[in-house]
């Protein structure tokens, strides 16, 4: 079993390349965590940033929100989330985030 991750702590990157609007700071925590078949990344951004709208083809994909407020957006509806609280989407296009 590996240490565990404070996922406070992990030193986020950006990438100068994003355009304005997507220049999020991001960690990879899989293999960090020792994960060989799990991923995991923590997703830093302001209020003017937003995280790309995307789908996952073969997983599902859980969000916990640390702190902030993220608007989750999916081709039917908006959902506000708070610190604390999760939600998950399942795979294929129908269930896209943002």
């Amino acid at each position: 079993m590996t240490e565990p991750v404070n996922l406070f702590a992990v030193a986020v990157e950006g990438d100068p390349a994003d355009p304005p609007g997507y220049r999020n700071r991001t960690a990879r925590l899989g293999e960090s965590l020792g994960a060989t078949r799990l991923g995991g990344t923590v997703w830093s951004s302001t209020r003017r940033e937003h995280l790309p709208y995307h789908y996952e083809n073969t997983e599902e994909e859980w969000l916990y929100v640390l702190n902030g407020s993220p608007i989750l957006r999916d081709p039917d509806a908006s959902t506000s989330s708070s610190p604390a609280t999760s939600s998950a989407s399942s795979r294929a296009p129908r269930a896209a985030t943002r």
